[in-house]
């Protein structure tokens, strides 16, 4: 009984996968995609109207602001419950130095300017 049962089940499950007809057109998915399209959305990010897109800045909230938009416009469906974004804590790391620096040798007496002409690192927290 359990054998026959399994065949019938096996039988009605590959009958309805193999009648259902794909719900999706040639200009959906990937079709969407081409070098044309690919090329506009670079030139936009790559616009000095993002501001180079660095993380803390104007540039990157325009950024994501920019990139959930286009979602939408596509049709696509919010990934993270109701948004596009999924949070993600950056660490800002500042290194802090002298703001200059007198080096002494032999030779003579010259002034490095922090950031321009050193830095110091440590791996230290």
């Amino acid at each position: 009984m359990q054998k026959s049962l399994f065949y019938v089940i096996t039988f009605f499950v590959l009958i309805s996968c193999s009648s259902n007809k794909s719900k999706f057109t040639e200009g959906d998915g990937l079709a969407a995609f081409n070098a044309d399209s690919l090329k506009k959305y670079i030139a936009v990010l790559a616009s000095d109207d993002f501001m180079g897109r660095m993380p803390f800045t104007e540039g990157e909230t325009k950024t994501v602001a920019y990139l959930q938009e286009q979602f939408k416009q596509m049709g696509l469906e919010p990934g993270n419950g109701d948004s596009y974004i999924q949070e993600v804590p950056m660490a800002n790391i500042l290194a802090t130095a002298a703001p200059s620096m007198q080096v002494k040798s032999a030779k003579g007496t010259f002034n490095l300017k922090a950031f321009d002409d050193y830095i110091i690192w440590t791996d230290k927290i």
